[in-house]
């Protein structure tokens, strides 16, 4: 989520670039019903204990964090040059692409973890 405030600050403070409200109520909405679906999560607990480092979690989610803010910036830097006219011209375009470019992995990511997780639905483990 730190990252979806840098890229918005970015965008708002150094482009000049105004987001509707609605998109911030829809993006904070949606981001926390994927956060709902893995609080309930039934997974079958696997026979030997796991070990997570709180130093790889925070490198991994700090390196995609930046790479997602990176590839939203281009994005918004390159629809000047490479998206059709409706992208220079009007504002609304522009925060609707903008959204998309920003809600797209979280509504991905967060069914991702759910069906990865359990290994009897679609593979086995």
């Amino acid at each position: 989520m730190a990252q979806i405030v840098t890229l918005l600050s970015i965008l708002i403070f150094g482009y000049d670039q105004s987001i509707a409200a609605i998109y911030i109520i829809l993006l904070a909405l949606l981001n926390d019903i994927t956060m709902i679906m893995v609080a309930y999560d039934n997974v079958k607990p696997s026979r030997y204990p796991e070990k997570p480092t709180v130093a790889g979690l925070l490198t991994l989610s700090v390196f995609l964090g930046l790479l997602m803010m990176f590839f939203s910036l281009i994005f918004y830097v390159c629809g000047f040059y490479f998206l059709n006219s409706a992208f220079n011209s009007t504002d609304n375009y522009r925060q609707t692409g903008i959204y998309l470019q920003v809600i797209s992995p979280s509504l991905t990511c967060g069914p991702n973890i759910l069906f990865f997780r359990e290994c009897d639905a679609f593979f086995t483990c």
